[in-house]
């Protein structure tokens, strides 16, 4: 005499739940890997990197937004700095803005966590991200020339 529910027991119950690895291109990048983007880039770049990676995990819309508004308000931070620390040479410019970014990457990267622990789970790391080398590189530049253009209207 055999009872269908003993049979349940041994099946998986996470079969079939769980997504492939996306394809190279459209995997998000580690979190870690946004702190070098961030220092080398200013708050801009890091609010750019961390939407862009937003995206790629599938955060809603509202955190997204707060990402973004997290390097504004960098961003706008280090530009009241700057205006009360002043100063005609680039040295204090470039500080700050390293210390901006990684302000800003501190706040966007707790907003990503959640997301990226679950979208990490049960797969192996050398597959589940992708590189950040060459978009990295990009939105430090971008960024930077952003935050730079701002900044240098400021301090005028």
């Amino acid at each position: 005499m055999r009872d269908e529910h003993e049979d349940d027991l041994f099946t998986p119950s996470l079969s079939g739940g769980r997504l492939g690895v996306p394809p190279a291109g459209e995997r998000p990048w580690r979190l870690g890997s946004q702190f070098y983007v961030a220092f080398l880039g200013g708050p801009v770049a890091a609010g750019l990197v961390g939407y862009l990676n937003g995206r790629r995990l599938g955060l809603p819309s509202a955190r997204l937004a707060a990402i973004a508004a997290m390097g504004l308000a960098s961003l706008a931070a280090v530009a009241v700095a700057l205006a009360v620390v002043g100063g005609s040479d680039n040295r204090p410019l470039r500080l700050l803005s390293a210390v901006g970014g990684v302000v800003a990457y501190l706040g966007i990267r707790q907003l990503q966590q959640g997301a990226d622990r679950r979208y990490g789970v049960g797969r192996r790391d050398d597959e589940t991200y992708d590189s950040l080398w060459l978009p990295g590189l990009g939105i430090v530049v971008l960024g930077g020339l952003a935050a730079a253009v701002v900044l240098a209207v400021v301090a005028r």
